[in-house]
């Protein structure tokens, strides 16, 4: 393939050679350097295939061996220039298109997203907006590390990002904690676990610290559950040193969670009419449509649009697309008791779903869902069991030390 190449940048001639002595011209060929290409026997004469700048030198060389040369054919852009040398308006077209491309290439055409679940592409393109990156900015503007830094800094549970630049496009890659508890790195040496949350305690299991709350005891936000102290005793009971530590431990308290849903039993359905494409393209900001649609009540417009590239990363500020136009009627239709009572239902098991996703533990269910005659009404308390405890930050404090009076 790279030969094709070569050979039709440098110019092909097809040639027939006609002489008596064929044997002396190959020879004299071979030793001045000329190669030919696709030698074939005909009745009485070759024919072969050589370059254009061999062409010029092998004149001499057929007087010598009292050879005749026909030119069959001549291939190739030397030729191709040659043929439409007059044609000066293709030529400046070629030119400028090539300007255009490389002008082009110095801006930013398409940013594209991947990995990104919790966040649209909208919400975080209306972020880099505000930073900055937008369409049609400058390649050499983008700085890929500053914008990295801003989005991890701007979203706390987007643990990893990667910017890169593909030709024209600015391609931004991130990865989201997926996690349900959000793991942090503490670097305190010593701290007390403090309540976030009020309930009656059910269970504490202690690691590191000295607990200050017992199973049965109510807490309330900001209370202190374990001391980050251990206390060092002698042999009589008595404290003789006292450790600043971080509290670790385990603490469980059952609370009550009030729920209320009410779900009508009247809802709007949409009876969709006739269907209408009208197709657009568009240059920047700039579109053009023929038939335009104005947005009316009771009316649905679906746009697709698409962006043009001439490679695969080499995009270019072209789109093309549909409109997509849907006119509807609005009919108030009505659920069945039996059909509400499910609705309901089932947001209350979405509603248990989200709870044990976040670790807590359902004990009892008290919700009771009636019917009103005009929609469910799902009410009650739910009482569960759920973890608690987040780390105080303090201060360094030095060692306090009781030396008992017998040592």
């Amino acid at each position: 393939m790279i030969t094709k190449i070569l050979h039709y940048y440098k110019g092909i001639v097809k040639v027939r050679i006609v002489s008596h002595s064929p044997e002396r011209f190959f020879n004299l060929c071979r030793h001045h350097q000329i190669i030919l290409y696709e030698l074939v026997f005909q009745e009485g004469y070759y024919e072969c295939q050589m370059c254009l700048r061999d062409f010029r030198m092998i004149r001499p060389i057929a007087r010598k061996s009292h050879t005749r040369l026909f030119i069959i054919g001549k291939y190739g852009l030397p030729f191709f220039l040659y043929r439409n040398r007059h044609r000066k308006v293709t030529y400046i077209s070629c030119i400028a298109f090539i300007a255009v491309l490389y002008i082009m290439s110095l801006f930013i055409w398409d940013i594209q997203f991947e990995g990104n679940r919790k966040y649209t592409d909208d919400v975080l393109m209306t972020f880099l907006h505000s930073q900055g990156y937008v369409q049609g900015m400058k390649v050499s503007t983008v700085v890929c590390e500053d914008l990295e830094k801003a989005i991890r800094n701007k979203y706390d549970d987007i643990n990893w990002v990667s910017a890169r630049i593909d030709g024209t496009r600015l391609v931004v890659k991130i990865k989201e904690n997926t996690g349900i508890l959000k793991i942090e790195e503490n670097d305190q040496k010593e701290g007390d676990l403090i309540a976030d949350k009020e309930g009656t305690v059910v269970s504490v299991i202690t690691r590191k610290g000295t607990p200050l709350v017992h199973k049965g005891d109510f807490v309330k936000a900001g209370d202190m559950l374990v001391a980050g102290i251990i206390n060092i005793l002698d042999d009589g009971g008595g404290v003789i040193a006292q450790h600043r530590v971080q509290a670790d431990a385990d603490v469980v308290l059952e609370r009550t969670y009030e729920y209320n849903d009410f779900v009508e039993a009247s809802y709007i359905k949409r009876n969709y009419g006739k269907e209408r494409t009208h197709y657009f393209v568009q240059f920047f900001n700039y579109r053009f449509q023929i038939f335009p649609i104005k947005k009316e009540d009771n009316m649905e417009i679906i746009t697709s649009k698409y962006q043009c590239h001439l490679f695969s990363n080499f995009y270019i500020p072209i789109y093309y697309g549909s409109c997509q136009e849907k006119r509807y009627e609005e009919e108030v239709q009505y659920y069945t008791q039996e059909q509400t009572e499910q609705l309901c239902e089932q947001n209350l098991q979405h509603y248990f779903e989200n709870l044990e996703k976040l670790g807590v533990e359902i004990i009892q269910n008290n919700v009771t869902i009636k019917w009103e005659g005009n929609g469910c009404d799902a009410s009650g308390t739910i009482i569960v069991h759920e973890k608690t405890g987040t780390l105080s930050k303090q201060q360094q404090i030095e060692e306090t030390t009781k030396i008992n009076e017998y040592y």
